[in-house]
């Protein structure tokens, strides 16, 4: 289970990456939402809207993920 507000990184489609913050962990779907989002949540006092992306494509330690 990924806590809310981990940095972690999306392979996106197309094969780049991009690092994300969770917002939440729904099994197979991780929902996440770029950094950006996640301040402005927590400053105006809301939940991050987020996209969900298949597990597998969320890499829990982004220094793995760089070639």
């Amino acid at each position: 289970m990924l806590e809310k507000g981990k940095k972690v990184t999306a392979l996106l489609y197309g094969g780049g990456m991009a690092e994300r913050r969770v917002v939440a962990d729904k099994g197979p779907v991780i929902v996440i939402c770029s950094e950006e989002e996640y301040a402005a949540a927590l400053e105006e006092g809301r939940d991050p809207d987020g996209v969900g992306f298949p597990r597998e494509d969320i890499v829990i330690e982004p220094e793995l993920a760089i070639k």
